[in-house]
């Protein structure tokens, strides 16, 4: 992809995310850590893709079992990485963020107090972190989502160093 700012290639990226969710990890409040990690583990799909995948119909096969198109890659990365729904949603709530009842997140809440905080009639928590509800009003912390999405990119890259 691009060269700016020392990052070339999806595995440059993908140090960068690993560099910003160590931060986050740190600090599960820093929410320019969140954002920070959050994007990078959101645009490690389309680095992927038009850096290495787009114009190797064999990588393509050996990591989605078939050539495809972005859209067949798309499908495989939401299919084989739970969390990215949410990673996808929470990037585009970084720009304009309202809950959407057709959407995979369904609201956001975040808790000042520790030691059992009530964050919803239905959610309690024993932290002070960033949480998103999905449709199913199951609260996921995002410390978790990033930590999910981290270690998915991760075990690709291991497992397909053609990715890196």
């Amino acid at each position: 992809m691009s060269g700016i700012m020392n990052l070339a290639n999806p595995s440059g990226l993908l140090k960068n995310l690993q560099h910003e969710s160590a931060l986050f990890a740190q600090d599960p409040n820093d929410s320019y850590a969140a954002i920070n990690a959050l994007r990078d583990a959101y645009h490690l799909r389309e680095w992927i893709w038009h850096d290495r995948l787009q114009a190797d119909a064999g990588l393509q096969t050996r990591v989605m079992g078939a050539p495809g198109n972005e859209a067949a890659w798309n499908t495989w990365v939401n299919s084989n990485c739970n969390d990215f729904k949410l990673v996808r949603e929470l990037c585009n709530g970084s720009k304009h963020f309202e809950p959407d009842t057709n959407g995979v997140i369904q609201g956001f809440e975040r808790s000042t107090l520790s030691g059992g905080a009530r964050l919803s009639d239905n959610f309690k928590t024993s932290d002070a972190s960033f949480y998103v509800r999905d449709k199913n009003n199951i609260a996921k912390r995002i410390a978790d989502i990033v930590s999910n999405v981290e270690t998915f990119w991760r075990k690709l890259f291991h497992d397909h160093p053609g990715l890196a």
